[in-house]
């Protein structure tokens, strides 16, 4: 169980699923309406904080959160299950490779431990800063030279 600050949901949370959700979708060459992806980012902030207080073994949160995040692409953003699945999973892999590599650079440079970081409002905010901008610096650089993995504007498996 998480005892997130629900400060943090709205400061930290919601602005990194936005983030890398439009990351997810930009990877796969879908461009979102952004008042849809905000909608879809707040209603997943607010999941986000439900699932992470409930007492289930760690890890299993990312599954259920992944399931939700799916069904929020599905019904707000009108995409397929697959395009879906596809934004979903990449959204997840990206914001953990990002913090794999950026929390622990931080906190070797600050001195900062785990326990400290969460146990802070403040930190759990702006710690995570930095690796979100490097994502809105990696969205623009995508969108600015049509880059992607894989084309699925034009989804073909069936909408369903």
């Amino acid at each position: 169980m998480d005892n997130m600050p629900f400060c943090a949901v709205i400061l930290q949370s919601m602005p990194e699923c936005y983030i890398f959700s439009w990351l997810g979708l930009q990877l796969i060459n879908i461009s979102p309406d952004w008042k849809r992806l905000l909608l879809a980012s707040i209603i997943f902030g607010i999941i986000s904080y439900w699932v992470r207080g409930l007492f289930i073994p760690f890890g299993v949160h990312i599954l259920i959160q992944t399931v939700f995040l799916v069904i929020i692409f599905k019904l707000l953003l009108k995409l397929s299950v697959y395009q879906s699945l596809s934004a979903s999973l990449i959204a997840n892999t990206t914001v953990a490779v990002f913090e794999a590599v950026f929390i622990p650079s931080i906190m070797a440079v600050t001195g900062l431990n785990l326990d400290t970081i969460i146990s802070s409002d403040l930190l759990r905010i702006i710690i995570p800063v930095p690796h979100m901008i490097i994502a809105l610096i990696l969205i623009v650089i995508l969108k600015k030279n049509d880059l992607y993995i894989v084309d699925l504007e034009k989804d073909f498996s069936a909408k369903g």
